[in-house]
């Protein structure tokens, strides 16, 4: 289990182990589900605006990618995504 604590003003910091498995950067938005038992859960809501604070994270003004390039990052994050999948699986 991963701990948090909520400050005086209400606000609570997102352990950097739960953002990295959630994939959840600076600006981004989450929702809480309640699940009728008593808990929620946290869950990222994807928008235009979060995949565009990706894309100008990874984009530097004025920089040009090749294809290689474009396909490197891509087998980069996927195999990312495939590995925060499988520590998701082991945990279950």
């Amino acid at each position: 289990m991963v701990k948090a604590t909520i400050t005086s003003k209400g606000q609570l910091t997102i352990p950097k182990r739960v953002r990295d498995d959630l994939g959840l950067a600076t600006g981004d938005h989450v929702g809480f589900v309640a699940d009728g038992r008593g808990s929620y859960k946290l869950k990222p809501i994807r928008t235009r605006s979060s995949a565009q604070g990706v894309c100008d994270r990874l984009v530097k003004p004025g920089a040009h990618a090749s294809v290689e390039d474009m396909k490197q990052a891509v087998e980069e994050s996927v195999a990312r995504r495939f590995r925060r999948a499988v520590r998701r699986g082991r945990r279950r």
